[in-house]
C-alpha cells in the first residue's frame, strides 16, 4: 500500500518583464503526466517565493510545462509541513 507523501512546490521569477503571467507545472508519476497546475501573477526572485503543497504518492516529478519561470518541486516530512501550514492542498 502507498502511503501519501508531501511535496513543496516553490516558484521563483513570474512575469517580472510584464507585470504577470502565466506559468503551467506538470506532476508525472512513472513517467506519466497525472496533473497540471496553472498560476497567473507575479513573482520575483527575492523572497520566499510563491509556495504550494501537494500531496500524493512518493516518487512524483514536476516539469514546467509552459511560461518563463523558475520553481522546486521537493518532498517534505510531515514534521515540517505542520510547522508550515495548517490546511495544505491535498491531490489524490
Amino acid at each position: 500500500m502507498n502511503q501519501d507523501c508531501w511535496y513543496e512546490l516553490t516558484i521563483h521569477s513570474l512575469g517580472l518583464e510584464s507585470g504577470g503571467k502565466q506559468a503551467e507545472i506538470s506532476i508525472f508519476e512513472d513517467g506519466i503526466e497525472i496533473d497540471r497546475l496553472a498560476f497567473r501573477g507575479r513573482v520575483s526572485m527575492e523572497g520566499p517565493g510563491y509556495r504550494k503543497f501537494y500531496s500524493g504518492r512518493p516518487g512524483l516529478t514536476a516539469e514546467a510545462a509552459s511560461g518563463d519561470f523558475e520553481f522546486t518541486f521537493r518532498p517534505i516530512s510531515h514534521q515540517r509541513l505542520g510547522k508550515m501550514t495548517d490546511s495544505p492542498q491535498h491531490h489524490a
